[in-house]
């Protein structure tokens, strides 16, 4: 199983519930790296450029597949690959991604940067679990 998720300089989710910010190109980034993605109603509105990428789902991280998260902070997911977008900002969060990658084993397999749409820099990392395949 495959998480995609966006965070801020400090480990940030969310505030409130709700995105912390939003970029055209890294969802573009995303489709390219994965294909479809599933996701909740709420962030399809992020992928409508993208439809057939879309595939709205109820649950999050219950099967495998690739998906993109907003709000969960994926400490209880049992995860294969994660890929970390970092805004390389500082935003308000009451939500934090609270595990580190290479505490569940992870090796960092690529590190990216590229300019955003509305941010100038985002960073992207992908950490793998050793035995899992792409």
């Amino acid at each position: 199983m495959t998480a995609l998720i966006c965070v801020d300089e400090q480990n940030g989710i969310s505030f409130g519930g709700r995105r912390q910010s939003r970029d055209r190109l890294l969802c573009a980034d995303a489709v390219r790296l994965c294909g479809r993605l599933k996701m909740l109603p709420k962030t399809a509105r992020l992928f409508e450029e993208w439809p057939d990428a879309a595939e709205i789902c109820d649950a999050l991280l219950r099967e495998e597949g690739a998906y993109f998260v907003e709000t969960d902070d994926l400490a209880q997911a049992d995860l294969d690959e994660l890929v970390i977008y970092r805004w390389n900002r500082r935003y308000p969060a009451d939500r934090r991604l609270r595990f580190l990658p290479q505490e569940r084993g992870m090796v960092l397999i690529e590190r990216t940067e590229f300019a955003g749409y509305s941010h100038e820099r985002i960073t992207r990392e992908i950490w793998r679990k050793p035995h899992a395949e792409r």
